[in-house]
C-alpha cells in the first residue's frame, strides 16, 4: 500500500500532514482533561508544538516575499480573527449551560466579553480557554511575514532574527499580557522549526520512502527515547503559562524528537478519513472542545478524576464534534472566515441568525446576572434591554462590514 507521505502538486495538502494534526488533537485533548500528571506532563512536551510546527511545515517563504502586507494582514484576519470571534462567542451557550445551570456559579457576561478582548484565560476568564492560540498563531506569522521581507527569504538569517526575539519569551515566564505577546517569538522559533524540518524532508523524501522497516522503526524508537529523556530530564512544557521547564532548547529538542518519530509513523499509515478530517478542521476542534470537555465533567463530578472517564470523554469529544464541523462547513461558513455558496438570501438569513445568536448568549448572562434587579422586575424595560444590546450588536457588525469593509463576515457569492 502506499504512503501518504507524498508531497501535492500545486500547493495541495499533504495528507500525512492532516493526519498527524488529527492524531495530536486527541492528545490535546487528552491533556484538557484530568489526565494522571506525568501522562500529561508528557503529552504537553509535544501536543502545542507539533500545530506550530505542522505551520511551519506548509509555510511558503516564496509566496510570502511576493505577498504585499495588506493583503496578508486581510487574508490572516479572515481566516483567524473572524472565527476566533465566532467561536468564543459561541462557546458561551455551553458555559453558560456548565457555569450557571449545573455549576450555579455566577459568571458575568462583561468577565467573558472582556476575556475574548484580552485573549489570555489566566487574566480574565474566557469561554474557549485554548482559543488563546489562535491569538498567538495569528501574531506570530506577522512577525514571521516581516523578518521574512526583512531577510529577503534567507533562511540563516531569518533563524538570527528569531533568536534575536527569543529572549522576550524566556525571560518573561508566568508573565500574563493580553493576547500572550510574550509567547509569540517562541511560538515563531516553533514555525521556523517547522520550515526548516521540511525543507529537510523534501530534500530527503526519497531516502524516506525507500527505508526499509527495520531502519525505519529503529529511528523511531530512538527519536521516542530521546525526545522521552530529554522531557523526563527538563520538565513539562507549558505554552499557555510560558514555562519551558528548565531549558528552553531542551523542551524544543524534545518537542522535535517526538514530532518527527509520530511523522515518521504516520507517513507510513494508509490515509484514513477521520484522522484527515480531524486534522483539517482543527480550527473547530481548537475552539469547542474545552467547553465541550467543562460540560462533561459538571455532569458527571464523581469520575472527573477517574482515568477510564478520562479516556472516554476524550473519545466522545473527538465523535462528538463531527457533526459540528459539517453543520458549520455547510451552513455557516463564515464562522470559519470561508465565504459562502449559497445565494445571497440564505446567506443574508445566515448572517442575521448568526448575529442574533451571538447576541442572545451574551443576554442570558447579562439578564440573569445584572446585579440591579429592576431588568427583572420590569419586563418592558428588559425589552428595552435586548434591543439596545441588539441593535449595539448590528452597529458594530454593519460598520465592520459595510464601512470598514473589515471580513468580519465576508462576502456573499453565489454559487457557480
Amino acid at each position: 500500500m502506499r504512503p501518504n507521505n507524498a508531497l501535492q502538486p500545486g500547493g495541495g495538502r499533504i495528507v500525512w500532514i492532516d493526519q498527524l494534526k488529527g492524531i495530536a488533537f486527541f492528545f490535546v485533548i487528552l491533556g484538557h482533561l484530568s489526565l494522571q500528571e506525568t501522562a500529561k506532563s508528557w503529552v504537553f512536551s509535544f501536543h502545542m508544538p507539533l500545530f506550530f510546527f505542522a505551520t511551519g511545515c506548509t509555510y511558503n517563504v516564496e509566496k510570502i516575499l511576493q505577498t504585499p502586507f495588506k493583503d496578508y494582514f486581510v487574508k490572516l484576519s479572515k481566516r483567524m480573527l473572524v472565527p476566533y470571534v465566532w467561536m468564543q462567542l459561541l462557546s458561551m451557550l455551553p458555559r453558560y449551560v456548565e457555569t450557571s445551570l449545573i455549576r450555579h456559579k455566577e459568571t458575568p457576561a462583561k468577565t467573558f466579553l472582556l476575556g475574548i478582548l484580552v485573549g489570555d484565560g489566566q487574566m480574565v476568564k474566557m469561554p474557549s480557554t485554548p482559543l488563546y492560540y489562535i491569538l498567538v498563531l495569528f501574531t506570530a506569522l506577522l512577525v514571521l511575514y516581516l523578518l521574512v521581507r526583512l531577510s529577503q527569504g534567507d533562511l540563516k538569517k531569518l533563524c538570527l532574527f528569531c533568536a534575536a526575539l527569543l529572549p522576550f519569551s524566556l525571560l518573561s515566564p508566568k508573565v500574563h499580557v493580553p493576547w500572550r505577546l510574550n509567547v509569540v517569538p517562541a511560538a515563531a522559533v516553533m514555525i521556523l522549526l517547522g520550515i526548516l524540518l521540511m525543507n529537510a524532508y523534501r530534500k530527503h523524501s526519497a531516502a524516506l520512502d525507500t527505508m526499509e522497516p527495520v531502519r525505519r522503526w529503529a529511528a523511531v524508537f530512538a527519536l521516542f527515547s530521546l525526545g522521552g529523556l530529554l522531557w523526563f530530564f527538563n520538565g513539562r512544557f507549558g505554552l499557555f503559562g510560558n514555562s519551558y521547564g528548565k531549558d528552553f532548547m531542551c523542551a524544543m529538542a524534545s518537542a522535535v524528537c517526538t514530532c518527527t518519530a509520530l511523522a515518521l509513523v504516520v507517513m507510513r499509515l494508509p490515509a484514513v478519513r477521520l484522522l484527515t478530517f480531524v486534522g483539517k478542521n482543527t480550527l473547530l476542534y481548537m475552539g469547542f472542545h474545552k467547553p465541550v470537555l467543562l460540560l462533561f465533567e459538571a455532569i458527571f463530578p464523581a469520575w472527573k478524576d477517574k482515568q477510564w472517564f478520562v479516556c472516554a470523554a476524550a473519545v466522545a469529544c473527538y465523535f462528538l464534534l463531527i457533526p459540528v464541523v459539517l453543520v458549520f462547513e455547510k451552513y455557516a461558513p463564515f464562522v470559519l472566515g470561508k465565504d459562502s455558496l449559497r445565494n445571497d438570501e440564505i446567506a443574508s438569513i445566515e448572517e442575521v441568525l448568526c448575529v442574533v445568536g451571538a447576541t442572545f448568549v451574551p443576554y442570558l448572562y447579562f439578564l440573569n446576572h445584572f446585579h440591579n434587579a429592576v431588568l427583572r422586575s420590569s419586563f418592558l424595560l428588559a425589552i428595552l434591554a435586548v434591543l439596545l444590546y441588539a441593535g449595539a450588536v448590528f452597529a458594530i457588525w454593519f460598520v465592520c462590514k459595510r464601512v470598514l469593509r473589515f471580513p468580519f463576515l465576508p462576502k456573499k457569492e453565489k454559487a457557480a
